[in-house]
């Protein structure tokens, strides 16, 4: 450590003392991490490597699900992967590193609008989860065979907004909702704008089963 802090000149190249700082900016998404996560009971309606959702797990297939559609549609290029980190303040934060700042902004933005509670959105998705039931002899079974009597009840969470990039058509929308289904939860997205649709839309807001706590826009130094 003394001889290191006696060649100044190499200290000074290695703290890059004296030069300007150069650090590139990002959009990010900060979602609250929920401490006690989905009810006790409730299980992913999709096959995931999780046996109950968290912040983390749950948010992630959501951005991936958004990702994944914004790459199909070539919006995006494919070559930047999500990132995400755990911050000390109690959020997650999603973004894109090395991507251009054009495309962070398509990805970040419509993560954002779909994770927000929502107006007048032209469609939404619904958020299932199961409520599993364990059958009172399967308690004494070893927890692999008791699961094969297990009752699954589909329970409706909340909707979300499909983001405005992935609704211009419904040949999009299908595409979003084949990822959704695939990695968030079964059944269809639903159009809002005329019908029984409007009228789904209008109950969800009155009921308020849309997200309840408002993600964070943030340009982070990378």
């Amino acid at each position: 450590m003394l001889i290191n802090a006696a060649n100044r000149s190499r200290a000074r190249e290695l703290w890059k003392i004296r030069t300007p700082y150069m650090g590139d900016t990002i959009t990010a998404v900060e979602l609250r991490i929920e401490k006690k996560g989905i009810e006790k009971g409730l299980v992913p309606s999709v096959k995931t490597m999780a046996d109950s959702w968290t912040s983390l797990t749950l948010g992630s297939s959501m951005a991936e699900s958004v990702l994944r559609t914004l790459v199909d549609t070539e919006q995006l290029s494919g070559a930047q992967k999500l990132n995400w980190t755990e911050r000390a303040s109690g959020y997650i934060r999603f973004y894109r590193q090395n991507a251009s700042e054009g495309e962070n902004n398509v990805f970040a933005h419509s993560f954002y609008e779909l994770t927000s509670p929502f107006q007048c959105p032209r469609y939404i998705v619904p958020f299932f989860v199961n409520h599993v039931t364990r059958q009172p002899m399967a308690k004494w079974m070893p927890n692999v065979i008791g699961r094969m009597f297990d009752i699954k009840e589909p329970t409706l969470i909340r909707y979300h907004a499909v983001p405005a990039a992935l609704s211009r058509k419904k040949e999009i929308v299908d595409i979003f909702q084949n990822h959704w289904n695939e990695s968030v939860s079964t059944d269809d997205a639903v159009y809002t704008q005329q019908g029984i649709g409007q009228k789904t839309r209008d109950a969800v807001r009155s009921e308020n089963r849309m997200p309840k706590t408002m993600p964070h826009l943030r340009d982070c130094f990378m």
